[in-house]
């Protein structure tokens, strides 16, 4: 609290009573915290200077967003993956986060899918002016207490993310219509068949790098007429 700086723009919520606490639940919490009817959504890697408030035009579009997933200002500036700005009503009419959504990866992909479902909904880029990324390692993402590879971690919690954003679309848009998204409780437990495909997209998620890996190597070692001869037992050899 004596960190931040005398402003009263600024207000510093402590959350209290939270038997479990994980980032697509805070993230909703702050948004239900928000007075504004436009909502801007910054993550603690990405740094905004005075051109990109000059430039922020919030009438554009319902939905705006720093960089398309997969697109090149996000492979140039990481801190863009986790910019958007959003109406407030459009945000609460898609029902936020989804919270059965944990660890890194595909929670923005998800809500913004949803939310341009919504009839109406229009999209846009925000500027990239003023936009500046604070540098740094992908186990800072995840947490510097984990074993494995950092990537490894971040492509296992997409997998399994990827595929519960799909298979609990309906049961969340149900469940976050139920009262404020400030009082909201924890939402139910999937059901098991849930879990447990979820369990099995991380742990493929988990194992495609290191297997990738592994396949490389294999690749490099074999000689090249063993090489072709593999390739013209599996019928691609007519493809070179």
């Amino acid at each position: 609290m004596d960190a931040l700086p005398e402003d009263p723009r600024i207000r510093l919520v402590r959350v209290e009573g939270e038997r479990s606490w994980w980032l697509s639940r805070a993230l909703n919490r702050a948004m239900a915290e928000a007075r504004g009817s436009w909502l801007l959504k910054v993550d603690a890697d990405c740094i905004l200077e005075a051109p990109f408030f000059r430039a922020l035009e919030p009438a554009r579009a319902e939905l705006q967003i720093a960089a398309l997933p997969g697109g090149p200002r996000a492979d140039k500036i990481p801190a863009l993956w986790g910019l958007f700005g959003v109406d407030a009503s459009l945000f609460a009419a898609a029902g936020g986060f989804n919270e059965y959504l944990h660890g890194w990866g595909y929670d923005d992909i998800d809500l913004f899918e949803r939310m341009l479902l919504i009839p109406g909904s229009r999209l846009a880029l925000l500027p990239q002016a003023g936009v500046k990324d604070l540098a740094h390692t992908d186990r800072q993402r995840v947490g510097a207490n984990r074993q494995l590879p950092a990537r490894w971690l971040m492509e296992a919690t997409l997998q399994a993310n990827r595929y519960t954003a799909s298979a609990t679309a309906n049961q969340w848009q149900t469940f976050a219509s139920q009262g404020q998204a400030s009082q909201r409780p924890i939402p139910p437990p999937l059901p098991a068949k849930i879990r447990d495909q979820r369990a099995r997209h991380m742990l493929q998620g988990l194992l495609a790098r290191p297997l990738t890996l592994v396949a490389t190597g294999l690749a490099k070692a074999l000689p090249a007429g063993l090489r072709c001869q593999l390739l013209a037992m599996t019928g691609l050899r007519a493809h070179l």
